[in-house]
């Protein structure tokens, strides 16, 4: 028997404990972190999941070899836990945000590259522009800062508005708008050009933990801590779409499919899907292991996701039909 067949077979036995209901199959278990993992993404080639979490480690997979019995490459250098990881849309770079109150860039293989200091404050989550040009991070001081990345980077703002710490940021697909959300329980909507306020999205009573814009740019969504996933229409004048509940705890994250159609939310206690245009809760609900699923992503074709858990694992999922 091949070393490729063994391997196979292996990642095959892992994914014989993983539910297999609907549209989705369990296709493996990763493990290899020390704690909780915070955080999961897709290379925009599809070929790599990156994750983080409490261990201050960056795991790079090679998912698409389903060479799963161990992560590809370790990154270190961070020296508390990294609650935000985001790729580049062209894969070249990587950014991850650390309570140890520093924003980190890394190429596509974990070789580190400039360090980005938040005086006073830690670094809960990161986002790249569209065009890759600069990068957003939010901290606990309620302050959003977006640096340059051209030149050895530079900062170029400071939004503040939020009260308590910043959680989640997100550029909308043309760059045009950044989303962020926190312990306040409101979501913003920023003006990237002329670094002001565009809107104050209502609806959320507690925190907000995650949010996404649709690929197209035409929804906003985000989740709570109140087992809620908001959609809104990212209009000129925003406006609440829908509120859906089928959470029965918080909601840590929120990713749209590639087309667009389908939102998937995970929480502390399991995933949902839903279908975007009617806001329904397609039903085939993914028990997350113990204290949920912190973070959650699809592939760039929307033919497989994967979601970073509170007992350490990874978890990668191909979803059928697609």
């Amino acid at each position: 028997m091949t070393a490729q067949v063994l391997l196979l077979c292996a990642v095959w036995a892992c994914a014989s404990n993983l539910t297999s209901r609907g549209f989705y199959e369990g296709l493996a278990v990763l493990k290899g972190h020390a704690g909780e993992v915070r955080a999961v993404a897709f290379s925009p080639d599809g070929l790599t999941v990156a994750s983080t979490g409490k261990d201050a480690t960056i795991r790079f997979w090679n998912v698409a070899l389903l060479e799963l019995s161990r992560a590809r490459e370790t990154a270190a250098g961070h020296t508390d836990s990294v609650y935000g990881l985001a790729y580049s849309r062209d894969g070249k770079r990587l950014a991850t945000a650390s309570f140890d109150r520093t924003v980190r860039l890394w190429d596509a293989d974990g070789k580190p590259g400039e360090i980005f200091e938040l005086p006073g404050a830690a670094a809960f989550c990161v986002a790249f522009s569209p065009d890759a040009r600069l990068l957003a991070a939010g901290g606990d001081d309620g302050t959003i800062r977006i640096w340059r990345l051209e030149r050895r980077g530079r900062l170029v703002r400071r939004l503040k508005s939020h009260v308590g710490t910043v959680y989640a940021v997100a550029f909308s697909p043309d760059g045009k708008r950044l989303a962020s959300a926190g312990d306040d329980g409101v979501v913003r909507l920023w003006d990237v050009g002329r670094g002001r306020l565009a809107a104050s999205l209502e609806g959320p009573k507690n925190g907000v933990s995650s949010v996404a814009f649709s690929p197209n740019g035409s929804v906003l969504a985000a989740g709570d801590w109140d087992g809620y996933v908001w959609l809104w229409d990212n209009a000129p004048k925003p406006s609440l779409r829908a509120a859906l509940k089928g959470h029965a705890a918080k909601v840590w994250s929120v990713a749209f499919s590639a087309d667009g159609e389908r939102l998937a939310s995970g929480g502390e206690d399991n995933v949902h899907f839903w279908d975007v245009q009617t806001g329904l809760d397609q039903t085939e609900v993914l028990r997350a292991p113990d204290d949920g699923a912190f973070s959650i992503a699809f592939s760039p074709k929307g033919d497989s996701f994967v979601s970073g858990n509170a007992d350490g694992s990874v978890r990668l999922f191909r979803l059928k039909g697609l």
